[in-house]
């Protein structure tokens, strides 16, 4: 798996994980959110980026290797892990966004509609439960 240094989707590939959804809302600065998926679990992420060293961990560490990106990420833990099973049984009743953070569900502080980022989260789980199906 090639990892992606310039981006903190580099947190789950350095954990084997498969980046599936990953958005940041804002300009120089701002919020990213995250879902990964391995072995039979969907990984929820979220934190926040900023426009120089000083005010972004990725752009302060500046990981080049695997061993530098497996560090980088023992900073980093999911804000939630779900089955597979449960994932795919609230995106089917569209209610995933149900188990994740209260400022992802009001979309007054972004920029991204969490609504249709959501919908495409469950859109992708969806898709993974008919290929394993």
């Amino acid at each position: 798996m090639k990892l992606d240094y310039n981006s903190y989707k580099i947190i789950a590939q350095a954990r084997g994980e498969k980046v599936l959804f990953y958005k940041e809302a804002g300009t120089y600065s701002g919020d990213w959110v995250m879902l990964s998926y391995k072995d039979g679990l969907y990984y929820f992420y979220k934190d926040y980026y900023g426009s120089c060293s000083g005010c972004d961990n990725l752009l302060s560490v500046e990981p080049s290797n695997i061993e530098d990106a497996k560090k980088f990420a023992e900073d980093y833990r999911p804000f939630i892990a779900i089955r597979e099973d449960i994932a795919a049984e609230l995106s089917q009743h569209n209610e995933l966004i149900t188990v994740l953070p209260k400022n992802i569900r009001d979309e007054s502080w972004s920029d991204i509609s969490w609504p249709d980022a959501i919908l495409k989260i469950q859109k992708k789980i969806l898709s993974r439960k008919k290929l394993i199906n």
